[in-house]
């Protein structure tokens, strides 16, 4: 009878029990916990998969950051290196008569802040001046006029090197011990180990995002691009503005007013043009052309595809004559200013004006 009992009681439990499973508040909630759950299993399925091919893209990403690290060190033949533009000689005479300006500077105490000794422990990565040798003198004025190790000069360059070196004692009053110090390293750009580091994959990726953006705002702002369709693959916006409305009358007749000179914008080190819209927007006032350089070498965009000086001053000129102008109005900024340096000793007759921002 007791065991009967119970199983009665068990019974009347799991009733009890069961209508309360079936009850449609609880039945809601776990319908939507099925639901929940295929909706996300897809997702984490997805998530995963994305997560591998990103890990994926950074593998070969590093790989060819590795690659490009290499081949950046290997120090170029002598005739793809870029020489002074002036020549040695003239290179060596504006570099003298700089450190002479420079040395006339006086702090707040009438010390001079920049003297020829402290230019030249400069350039030996901070060594003391007694601790530099004629031999090491004579390895950097090598790369310093000439793009050229000491094994490379020729017999008249070195002759040229010799005596800028004693012209060089006897204007500052220097005398450079005899022989080399082999644990003296000066300065050396083209010959020196690069140290390289890079951001992961997924910003660069962001960086190309910003720039298709920005390319975007530039269209809706009037402007064509050309995608290195330029002149030796220089890429660049070009903003034509709209025609007159009408025609400007003057005691009756008609009056037209000389045209504005174009205007070119050179962008400075960062991440492109982006940071630059507003200042943009603000010179297309509908007055003038404006052409807008771009510069993928210093945007973070990993291209290697680089224009030396001179090529890239006679693209620009070449740009503005494929739009019949022979003369504009320059606007640089930063490493910009590197630009409309080149542009101005390679191409002058094209600069009328030449205005430099926060100039290096």
């Amino acid at each position: 009878g007791a065991l009967l009992s119970s199983l009665t009681g068990l019974y009347n439990s799991v009733l009890d029990v069961a209508v309360t499973l079936l009850s449609w508040r609880l039945m809601s909630g776990v319908v939507a916990v099925l639901v929940l759950v295929q909706l996300v299993l897809p997702m984490v399925a997805l998530a995963q998969a994305a997560m591998a091919a990103m890990l994926a893209g950074e593998i070969v990403f590093f790989v060819w950051l590795r690659y490009v690290k290499r081949e950046l060190q290997r120090v170029k033949a002598l005739e793809d290196r870029l020489r002074p533009p002036d020549g040695p000689l003239r290179t060596f005479q504006r570099s003298v008569a700089d450190i002479e300006v420079c040395a006339a500077w006086r702090d707040g105490h009438g010390v001079a802040s920049r003297s020829p000794e402290k230019w030249v422990e400069g350039w030996f990565r901070g060594q003391r001046l007694d601790g530099i040798m004629s031999e090491n003198m004579r390895e950097f004025f090598a790369w310093a006029f000439y793009t050229k190790r000491v094994s490379e000069l020729q017999e008249p360059e070195m002759r040229e090197t010799e005596a800028m070196l004693r012209e060089f004692q006897g204007r500052f009053g220097l005398a450079f011990e005899q022989g080399y110090n082999p644990h003296v390293r000066p300065i050396l750009l083209n010959f020196d180990s690069l140290k390289i580091w890079g951001h992961p994959l997924c910003y660069y990726l962001w960086i190309g995002s910003l720039r298709l953006a920005c390319r975007q705002s530039m269209r809706l702002l009037g402007y064509q691009y050309f995608a290195g369709t330029g002149p030796g693959g220089l890429s660049f916006f070009h903003y034509r503005p709209p025609p007159a409305p009408g025609v400007l009358l003057v005691d009756g007749a008609p009056h037209r007013p000389e045209p504005l000179l174009p205007l070119v914008l050179i962008h400075g080190l960062g991440v492109g043009l982006a940071v630059y819209l507003r200042f943009i927007r603000r010179l297309t006032n509908g007055a003038r052309e404006v052409f807008v350089i771009e510069l993928p070498e210093v945007s973070q965009s990993c291209t290697r595809l680089v224009l030396a000086p001179d090529a890239m001053a006679e693209a620009i000129a070449r740009m503005l004559r494929d739009f019949g102008h022979e003369r504009a109005v320059f606007v640089a900024h930063s490493y910009g200013t590197f630009v409309l340096s080149w542009v101005i000793r390679a191409a002058r007759r094209v600069v009328a004006k030449a205005v430099m921002l926060d100039p290096v």
